[in-house]
C-alpha cells in the first residue's frame, strides 16, 4: 500500500464513525475556539471541539467523539533525504509524531497548522462531505531540542493535510520521523 492509501483508509474508518455520532449534535460543529494555556504560540491554544453543547442554564460543554476505529497495516519505513519516515497504525483523530533531530523550518510548520485550523476561520462546510475539513487541534512538546513530539487531531481534514505535513518534516532537517498512535 501507498502512504496515500494508507491515510486515505484511517480517515475514511474515523470519518464514517465520526459522521454517525457529529449527526447527534445539537450544537455548533467544528468551532473554532482559544483554550487558556501556557503557550506562547496562538495555534498551539486553538481547538475544535466534535460538539459545542449549550444547556438550559447557558452552560457549555464541549463533546469529542473518541473513535477506537482506524486501518490496521504494517508498519512501512521510507528514507527520504538524510532521515526515515515510520508510518505505524495510528487514529486520524489522534496522531503522535515523534521526531528525532530539531525542527529547522518551524514557521513552516506553524504556517501549516494554522492554514488547516483555518486560523481566520473562514472556511465553509464541504456541501458534499458535510464537514469544514479542518484539524481540530495541534501541539509540540520540547521545542526546541533533538527529540520533539507532535500531537494532532486530524479532525476532518483531508488527507492531502496530512501530505502536506509530511512534505514539511521531510524538509525540516530532522532525522527520524515516527508516526503512531497516541
Amino acid at each position: 500500500m501507498t502512504i496515500e492509501e494508507i491515510l486515505n483508509a484511517q480517515r475514511e474508518a474515523y470519518l464514517h464513525e465520526y459522521s454517525e455520532l457529529s449527526n447527534s449534535c445539537d450544537g455548533a460543529k467544528e468551532i473554532l475556539l482559544a483554550m487558556n494555556n501556557e503557550s506562547e504560540e496562538e495555534l498551539f491554544s486553538l481547538y475544535r471541539p466534535d460538539c459545542l453543547l449549550k444547556d438550559e442554564n447557558g452552560e457549555f460543554s464541549m463533546k469529542d467523539y473518541i473513535s477506537n476505529v482506524y486501518f490496521n497495516h504494517d508498519s512501512i519505513e521510507i528514507s527520504f533525504n538524510e532521515g526515515v519516515l515510520e508510518l505505524n497504525p495510528f487514529q486520524w483523530c489522534s496522531v503522535r509524531i515523534d521526531i528525532e533531530g530539531t525542527i529547522q523550518n518551524l514557521d513552516e510548520l506553524i504556517a501549516w497548522g494554522e492554514k488547516w485550523i483555518d486560523l481566520d476561520d473562514v472556511k465553509e462546510v464541504n456541501k458534499e462531505t458535510g464537514f469544514q475539513e479542518v484539524i481540530h487541534s495541534i501541539s509540540i512538546e520540547n521545542i526546541p531540542s533533538d527529540k520533539q513530539t507532535i500531537y494532532i487531531d486530524m479532525g476532518t481534514s483531508p488527507i492531502q493535510a496530512f501530505i502536506e505535513l509530511l512534505d514539511i518534516l521531510k524538509l525540516s532537517g530532522v532525522g527520524k520521523i515516527i508516526i503512531k498512535e497516541n
